[in-house]
């Protein structure tokens, strides 16, 4: 239930969600050429460097800040991402929650410990067991079905790519 006091929530334009959904196709049917393609040849190479190079040049774009939340040079109280001191956020904007620092952190800490230990206990017996395989050999197995190695290829592009639209929106946002 919305508070006397709450903007009105506006639907997403059309061509917006559109663009969104025709950059999704674009990226799944990239990932999954990229993933057809002949392992440690020049053409996985360059597929893989596409993306790499694509993050990079937005990374290093002159005049852009990317940071997407107020930093030190940027006090939370001065007008950014579209609006002007005091006033509501811009459509679309979704401020950062609470969480930060080692507290945001220890979900992925847990997860790379337990992957480490059991590498560790798989190694130790052996390297080829039958009771605790290395995680080398279940992703060696996982890796000869393509529609796997295409949804490993969207986790790994997604690592790179959410981030980078991510800032690019907030930049949007901060030129209205």
């Amino acid at each position: 239930m919305l508070s006397p006091d709450s903007p009105v929530p506006r639907p997403r334009p059309l061509g917006t969600t559109a663009a969104a959904a025709l950059g999704l196709a674009v990226v799944v049917a990239y990932a999954w050429w990229a993933t057809g393609v002949q392992p440690f040849r020049v053409g996985a190479y360059v597929a893989v460097g596409i993306p790499i190079v694509i993050v990079t040049v937005l990374a290093l774009a002159p005049g852009r800040s990317w940071s997407p939340w107020p930093g030190p040079q940027e006090p939370a109280t001065a007008p950014s991402h579209g609006t002007s001191a005091g006033a509501a956020p811009a459509p679309g904007f979704t401020p950062p929650d609470s969480r930060s620092g080692l507290g945001e952190a220890v979900p992925w800490i847990i997860i790379l410990v337990a992957a480490v230990g059991l590498e560790g206990v798989a190694l130790a017996l052996g390297g080829r067991s039958a009771i605790v395989p290395t995680l080398s050999t279940v992703v060696d197995r996982g890796l000869r079905w393509h529609p796997v190695r295409l949804l490993l290829f969207c986790g790994w592009l997604s690592i790179g790519g959410v981030p980078t639209v991510r800032a690019l929106l907030c930049l949007r946002h901060r030129a209205v």
